[in-house]
């Protein structure tokens, strides 16, 4: 049997932490209970889970929302990306999805994948509006109300955001979430982007009123962050985001700003 490993525990004196990354993790559920409670005043928490086809793996979505709930009036930043289909306690999928992010009312960055969430993914569109209970899914209700800086990012699956969603966030954009300025979302197919630029322009009088105007933004946006081991630099100017990995010497780097590593370099250290 393969030794079991010690719980994860913060040192004395480690209780002001402020800011966690986690990155191609597999953390128990007990364990980032523990981590997180010894945490008083976090502000900013990023985790990226490790892609195998064996466990042990990371908790589900939901459990991550539920974990953080203790830091949901402190929490300013929070950065996730995991897998879906294999997780901790795996139970009904659509239990592992996240349903709503209204009640962290200090956040003003989230970064994710449309997979995560419940009725956010392309595919969830088959839903229409005559259904059932659907006004408690639109995604401006679901959302952190005061966030500024939202981006809903490609995981490894490339699973794209319903633009009906969309439509729905940006029209209700001054009452919902007004102060929201920049939005990113994440697509590689042509069709895609076309559509969800013809929908920007559609809704521009929305993103133009409020307090302030909104920037939105469709590309290839990984919220994944891979770092190349195969090769070693001399120092950290060298090495250059290039599609997605850090690398020594990229043969080409993509025009289109990587918003998840933009926003990494501005939160607050």
């Amino acid at each position: 049997m393969p030794q079991e490993l010690p719980p994860l525990a913060l040192l004395s004196g480690t209780r002001a932490l402020e800011r966690i990354e986690l990155e191609n993790c597999c953390l128990r559920a007990s364990d980032l209970r523990s981590l997180l409670q010894g945490c008083r005043g976090l502000k900013s928490f990023l985790y990226t889970s490790r892609r195998c086809e064996v466990g042990p793996w990371s908790p589900s979505p939901a459990k991550f929302v539920e974990l953080l709930r203790p830091h949901e009036t402190t929490l300013h930043a929070l950065i996730l990306d995991l897998d879906v289909h294999r997780y901790q306690d795996k139970t009904d999928d659509r239990l592992a999805l996240i349903q709503s992010l209204a009640h962290m009312t200090a956040l003003k960055v989230l970064v994710t994948v449309p997979e995560m969430w419940h009725y956010v993914a392309v595919e969830d569109d088959v839903v229409t509006n005559d259904s059932v209970g659907w006004e408690e899914r639109h995604l401006s209700v679901r959302v952190p109300p005061n966030v500024q800086t939202l981006v809903f990012g490609l995981s490894e699956a490339e699973k794209t955001t319903s633009p009906s969603q969309l439509s729905n966030l940006l029209s209700m954009r001054t009452v919902m979430v007004p102060d929201l300025t920049t939005l990113s979302i994440g697509g590689i197919e042509p069709v895609y982007v076309e559509e969800v630029k013809r929908l920007y322009l559609d809704l521009e009088p929305f993103m133009c009123t409020g307090p302030q105007e909104l920037h939105a933004e469709v590309g290839p946006t990984y919220v994944r962050s891979v770092f190349d081991t195969g090769q070693c630099p001399h120092n950290w100017t060298e090495v250059k985001w290039a599609e997605q990995m850090y690398v020594a010497a990229p043969s080409e780097i993509c025009l289109f700003a990587r918003a998840y590593e933009r926003i990494r370099r501005e939160l607050p250290r």
